[in-house]
């Protein structure tokens, strides 16, 4: 199997191995002050050491600050390229060629590689509302984000799509995804892509959102406060298998955890949502289970007032039960069981005489 230990914005000595059987070769590149360091510059040294050092591992210290300065990709990164970023990479604002329209926005600020291994470790990535994704992983390339703010994508934050190798996972741990245009951690077509311990608030769409033929991966102890429409949303035909597990989801503007399914003929599947705290807000919907899906468990959520909604049309084999609430469910259709753990009874005093 594969050995990979990329280094983090704490951990970053030279004498450590990051893929074993692959040497490493280290790089540094400093941003210039005050104007911000050209990601071009960055793209030319990172290319070089990959041409001079095709049987490494690059690990690229950044620090300071680095800009978008040319062409539709921001930075893109080679196989087997580490980043740990002291500092940010931004895109321009004041390019003529970076307008906030489909012609001129560059898809994203940094593109992550098709193959061989990936990371990025600190600092913050900030899209200034113009590129499309903030961070784009497509592709069969193992990919570890950690502790990076990355902030103010035009469309989606963190987007990874076509990931289909179980043995080819990325990970998305302890970041802060804030005030995008649209999903802060979009998970589409995708194998084994795992959500942990991030705070995703503020953005224009879901805080997480597993989509149409997502599947085997995971959403655990992550803070999804504030986003526009979900805090967790498990969606569409084929997203099965998937676990989502002790995370804090309060104040999403529509529902805490959501899923659904569009179609009427493929089933949403087999995806466990337990021990989530969805007890934020009691005119909110801590969790909808809508559409066709069958053999999903909800158990151990706390909704508290917030409503748990199962309007299982088509649906057969959901098991809802011991969820704590204060409301009793609506709308519940459907075949298999559905029970509710009630909240706790306030205590009724009598006349004293």
């Amino acid at each position: 199997g594969l050995y990979f230990a990329p280094p983090t914005s704490a951990e970053n000595r030279e004498e450590d191995v990051v893929v074993a059987g692959l040497g490493r070769f280290d790089l540094a590149v400093t941003g210039r002050e005050p104007k911000p360091t050209p990601l071009s510059d960055v793209q030319a040294a990172l290319d070089e050491a990959r041409r001079s050092h095709p049987q490494d591992v690059i690990v690229a210290t950044l620090d300071g600050s680095f800009v978008a300065d040319a062409g539709p990709t921001g930075l893109r990164l080679p196989p087997n390229t580490c980043v740990v970023l002291d500092g940010s990479i931004s895109a321009a604002t004041d390019e003529p060629g970076h307008r906030k329209s489909p012609q001129g926005r560059i898809t994203q600020l940094v593109l992550m590689p098709a193959e061989g291994v990936a990371s990025i470790a600190g600092g913050v990535l900030d899209g200034s509302l113009l590129p499309q994704h903030v961070v784009n992983a497509p592709g069969a390339a193992v990919v570890v984000l950690d502790g990076v703010t990355v902030r103010r994508s035009g469309a989606n934050a963190i987007t990874t799509k076509e990931r289909h190798n179980l043995s080819r996972p990325m990970f998305v741990r302890g970041c802060r995804v804030t005030d995008n245009a649209g999903r802060g951690i979009w998970v589409h077509v995708c194998r084994s892509v795992h959500a942990i311990a991030n705070v995703c608030t503020g953005n224009g769409a879901d805080g997480i959102d597993f989509d149409a033929y997502g599947r085997n991966s995971t959403a655990l102890f992550n803070t999804c406060t504030g986003n526009r429409r979900h805090g967790v949303f498990v969606e569409e035909p084929g997203t099965a298998d998937n676990t989502i597990y002790a995370n804090r989801l309060h104040g999403n503007r529509s529902h805490e955890i959501c899923l659904y399914n569009s179609s009427k003929t493929k089933p949403l599947a087999r995806n466990l949502l337990a021990c989530n705290d969805c007890a934020g807000d009691p005119t909110r919907t801590a969790i909808s289970v809508r559409a066709l899906m069958h053999d999903n468990v909800l158990f151990n959520n706390v909704c508290r007032a917030g409503k748990l909604i199962g309007g299982l049309w088509s649906s057969r084999d959901t098991y809802v039960a011991q969820n704590v609430t204060d409301v009793a469910p609506k709308t519940v259709t459907g075949i298999g069981p559905f029970f509710c753990t009630p909240g706790p009874q306030p205590i009724m005093k009598t006349d004293e005489r």
